[in-house]
């Protein structure tokens, strides 16, 4: 009778090292060692974990940031790993129908896919686009505005 010990226990350490957070891309977000990257559903490694945080990708792009533990700046990351939009943001959010939330000193504002402002950051706080709307808080009172930044 042949034992499945050794897969079995291969399996167990590596989900007690790594945390996990599957995509709807078939890209899964790993966490090794203090720093982040990607699997696919093989478990093999497509994008080394050299990041200091990351988040699942959504519309072929992830928030991913670097710069180490006090200087951490977010930009975008395509599925090679490569950042398609530069690191410079203190936050940012995954995009949701092409439009994603990123945070310049302390102010939000709104772009798309390819990095360009919809609207400049100049909110105190917004929500993630939902439906093709975004939520805004300026001056204390709260807003709406489309994609377009209407």
């Amino acid at each position: 009778m042949r034992r499945s010990f050794p897969t079995c226990g291969l399996i167990l350490l590596f989900l007690a090292t790594a945390s996990l957070c599957q995509n709807a891309d078939g890209l899964y977000v790993v966490e090794l060692g203090g720093k982040y990257g990607y699997i696919n559903q093989h478990s093999k490694i497509v994008v080394p974990t050299k990041f200091d945080y990351a988040d699942e990708f959504t519309d072929g792009l992830a928030a991913a940031w670097t710069g180490g533990p006090n200087n951490s700046k977010a930009g975008f990351i395509n599925e090679s790993g490569e950042f398609q939009i530069p690191p410079v943001y203190e936050e940012a959010r995954p995009f949701n129908g092409g439009v994603a939330a990123v945070k310049s000193v302390d102010r939000w504002g709104f772009i798309d896919t390819t990095g360009d402002f919809i609207v400049r950051p100049s909110f105190e706080q917004v929500h993630d686009f939902n439906e093709g709307l975004g939520a805004f808080k300026a001056a204390g009172k709260w807003g709406y505005m489309s994609s377009a930044g209407e």
